[in-house]
């Protein structure tokens, strides 16, 4: 890859080739079939992507780019333990993510541009209805894994989405961009959290998602969310309704990143705060390294300005 060529979906040659190397060395997952071809199919091109969504590199195309070389070439020389992708199954086609018998009870919530939860709201998966959204936004469904369109409809408006539902899963979060949830009162958003979110490489990160989650015995919920301002400040307001046991009084907090390209798959979180205050502030450090996911985190209790008499 000395003499550069940006290369793409449909593309051959021994480019692509080293291209193949230097990905399987960062652990992700190239067929056969493409590297033997020396082609640029359809899973180097989802490879390309993750990386590009990764590290916020825009458009996440799947093409490589000259900057997108450069990141490459990069964390390929950055000492690493990569996480290797796992191995498809026997019999799995190479081009196409199909369903499987396998399922599981997966919740669906549904929120409006601020990622306030948006009750009634009426969610389909592949066209097939799967019931209304509660008081809590959210929706349960018995879901076979594999990618499929979650659309939801709400009287402010509608939203349409593709997933990939699988074991490591526990929620999807679709978003109305046309609506917006009247602001809650006092009492129904008794918590808070502070939060600014840094690039360790300076790096951009107006429109990050941050997502909070309560954590519980290894399982999690999505508690709330918000995106990212220019000067690198958000809030989340919760309530103990979303809670994973009605009898808790706090939340052991979990914070997500998530780039704009991709709000499944989170670039980074923080480590979890139990029995959160009511008013938190969290500094959430963002280092680049291979695998994306490197935040540190700094917590801790936020009085609120005293309102002036």
């Amino acid at each position: 890859m000395s003499d550069f060529k940006t290369l793409g979906l449909g593309d051959s040659g021994p480019e692509v080739r080293s291209l193949h190397d230097l990905l399987r060395n960062l652990g992700y997952y190239i067929p056969d079939a493409e590297y033997s071809s020396m082609s640029f199919g359809q899973k180097t091109e989802a490879a390309i992507k993750k990386i590009q969504a990764l590290y916020m590199i825009t458009p996440a195309n799947g093409k490589v780019d000259e900057r997108t070389q450069k990141l490459i070439m990069e964390i390929t020389n950055t000492p690493q333990e990569p996480k290797p992708e796992p191995t498809p199954k026997p019999n799995a086609t190479d081009e196409k993510t199909t369903t499987t018998d396998e399922k599981k009870t997966f919740s669906i919530l549904v929120c409006d541009k601020n990622s306030k939860s948006l009750p009634g709201a009426e969610v389909s998966v592949d066209g097939v209805c799967k019931g209304v959204t509660d008081a809590r936004g959210e929706v349960h469904a018995n879901i076979a894994f594999g990618k499929h369109t979650v659309s939801a409809k709400a009287s402010c408006g509608e939203s349409c989405k593709e997933y990939d539902f699988n074991s490591q899963i526990e929620n999807v979060m679709l978003i109305i961009d046309s609506c917006s949830v009247e602001e809650a009162t006092p009492e129904d958003t008794k918590f808070t959290i502070f939060g600014d979110v840094i690039r360790h490489d300076g790096g951009s990160i107006e429109r990050l998602v941050v997502r909070a989650f309560d954590t519980d015995m290894g399982k999690e919920r999505v508690i709330g969310g918000a995106f990212v301002n220019s000067n690198g400040t958000f809030s989340i307001k919760y309530n103990s309704k979303r809670f994973l046991r009605a009898e808790k009084e706090r939340a052991d907090l979990l914070i997500r990143i998530y780039s704009p390209q991709d709000e499944q798959v989170s670039i980074g979180e923080s480590c979890i705060m139990s029995n959160a205050p009511e008013n938190l502030k969290v500094t959430l450090i963002m280092l680049l390294v291979p695998n994306g996911r490197a935040v540190q985190t700094y917590w801790q209790p936020y009085s609120l300005p005293q309102e002036s008499k």
